[in-house]
């Protein structure tokens, strides 16, 4: 029961700082009050119901993400292209060495912005040139200009949308942000939008509460089909506390009689044996709890450096002490 248990509860462990880390670096970065996304991954939206929400009146702003693969250097990389100009007004970056939002200005079709962890494991730093190759088999070379810390989200390299224009890589979102202007709450702004796409039934238009939820609810579903399987290691601790009752009574026979004998009943009897199956049982859930938030923490420290934070979640953890019980 302790090794089922501390298993379930590292994989709770390292969820929850998964998604708290993800979320938290979205909600720092993210400035648009809807999000317009295709939850199946593979269809950007394309420029022509972008305009259709830009000519919304009560919109301010709109801009989004396009996504593509390209050789950088010699590996694949995915860059995420931006247009300058909009940009800086949805989204918030965690400049590094300098940099500011100033950067974003100077994106175009020969610079880059690369996220920390990505400049480091490559060897990148400000003013280095690259060398990108998109599936086009067009080549470009591009200067880094700026570095940012953003390990979980926006953690590639990111460009103008006149790099993608030249690699002749798709410009359409994969991502929409939007804000509206001043009075126009996140609700009316969702609503106008999605009537402004109402065409494009593969897209969906989120509040940036909504927006959280459902990444949230995705990293959920992952973790009930882990739960699943790691509940068949529990399922088997239970039978061994089975067999170690059933030799413990079986041992204690003489011992049960003579309990009985001096007036014991049947039912306190079976009260002797439960009780000791609940003391053993919380014993077992109790170290493996503590085992399993252990390994959690050593292994969420040790990608520390990637975004990832400590976080228990303790309404899962108190149920799976009383479940264990």
């Amino acid at each position: 029961l302790m090794i089922g248990l501390a298993l379930v509860v590292f994989v709770a462990v390292f969820a929850q700082g998964l998604k708290t880390s993800f979320i938290d670096s979205l909600a720092r970065s993210n400035r648009a009050a809807v999000v317009v996304t295709d939850d199946t991954g593979t269809m950007p939206l394309p420029a022509r119901g972008a305009a259709a929400v830009r000519a919304l009146p009560g919109v301010r702003v709109v801009t989004g993400v396009a996504i593509a693969n390209a050789q950088v250097n010699g590996s694949v990389t995915q860059l995420g292209g931006v247009e300058p100009r909009r940009f800086g007004s949805v989204w918030h970056f965690n400049w590094i060495k300098g940099g500011s939002d100033r950067l974003l200005g100077r994106l175009n079709g020969s610079t880059a912005i690369v996220e920390e962890q990505y400049a480091r494991s490559n060897h990148v730093t400000i003013g280095s040139r690259v060398t990108v190759v998109g599936q086009s088999g067009r080549k470009l070379r591009l200067t880094v200009i700026g570095e940012h810390r953003d390990p979980m989200v926006m953690n590639g390299m990111v460009v103008g949308d006149e790099v993608f224009r030249r690699l002749g890589a798709p410009t359409d979102s994969a991502v929409l942000l939007v804000t509206g202007r001043p009075g126009v709450g996140a609700g009316t702004l969702a609503a106008e939008v999605t009537k402004a796409l109402a065409g494009y039934p593969t897209q969906t238009v989120r509040t940036q509460t909504g927006y959280y939820n459902f990444l949230n609810k995705q990293v959920n579903q992952i973790l009930l089909m882990l739960y699943a399987l790691l509940a068949m290691s529990v399922t088997i601790s239970i039978f061994g506390i089975v067999n170690t009752l059933v030799l413990s009574v079986y041992e204690r026979t003489r011992e049960i009689g003579m309990l009985r004998a001096i007036g014991t009943s049947r039912r306190q009897m079976r009260r002797i044996v439960r009780y000791e199956s609940v003391i053993t049982s919380v014993i077992g859930g109790v170290l493996g709890t503590a085992v399993g938030i252990l390994f959690g923490y050593v292994v969420t420290k040790q990608f520390g450096d990637q975004g990832l934070v400590f976080s228990l979640p303790y309404a899962q953890l108190l149920v799976f002490l009383v479940l264990a019980g």
